[in-house]
């Protein structure tokens, strides 16, 4: 049989790469904090309605032009719903 490398290495190799191929890696980071990053890539601003949504913890790998995207993620993944203002997404808590 052959012995194959950990999952993670490959995975924490793939996140930290990401940057090349324009997408943004987290791993168990705060909303919030993932928020200040898409805004800084994006006309879009994201915003978290309160505090307990800023602190929900957020993983994955996601394109850093695609807010979109994201948002229809953690509105499922972290069961939050958007509101809609112009170039704003506030995301609460259902």
């Amino acid at each position: 049989a052959t012995r194959r490398e950990p999952l993670t290495h490959d995975t924490q190799i793939d996140a930290s790469l990401a940057w090349r191929r324009k997408r943004i890696a987290f791993t168990e980071t705060p909303l919030a904090d993932v928020l200040k990053l898409f805004n800084d890539q994006n006309r879009v601003s994201l915003e978290a309605a309160d505090r307990a949504a800023a602190q929900l913890e957020v993983s994955g790998i996601f394109w850093a032009n695609d807010c979109e995207a994201f948002v229809r993620m953690v509105e499922t993944g972290l069961n939050l719903v958007s509101e809609r203002d112009g170039d704003r997404v506030i995301l609460r808590r259902r």
